[in-house]
């Protein structure tokens, strides 16, 4: 059970807020959610509220998380974006740090051609 504090923390970490707050373009957001053993991540429209398109290492069958799987997944979520005509998103990493996973995850997002 997560406490109190750690709720706090985790929200004051988020930075979908701002990204809502500062997107003039209403552009879709690229949300990642990372748990101990997969990746997810979802196209989403927030003036909507639609997801368009979602990807995880669960679907490819990837039962760790690595810097090669997270690639896979960028490109399979941005063949699935093409194919629901977005080019351009904004990255929500939410609570988690930028790190090898996420970077590779947006290289991946990259070389299918979308923006980000």
């Amino acid at each position: 059970m997560v406490s109190e504090l750690e709720r706090k923390r985790r929200r004051a970490l988020r930075s979908r807020y701002r990204l809502q707050k500062n997107n003039k373009q209403q552009l879709p957001r690229l949300s990642v959610f990372l748990s101990n053993k997969f990746l997810y991540v979802q196209i989403i429209n927030d003036i909507k509220a639609k997801t368009y398109a979602s990807c995880s290492t669960r679907e490819l069958n990837k039962k760790n998380i690595t810097c090669a799987h997270a690639e896979l997944v960028g490109l399979e979520i941005a063949k699935r974006a093409l194919s629901c005509d977005i080019h351009k998103v904004i990255f929500d990493k939410g609570p988690y740090f930028f790190g090898k996973r996420l970077a590779s995850l947006l290289d991946g997002v990259r070389k299918g051609n979308v923006l980000v």
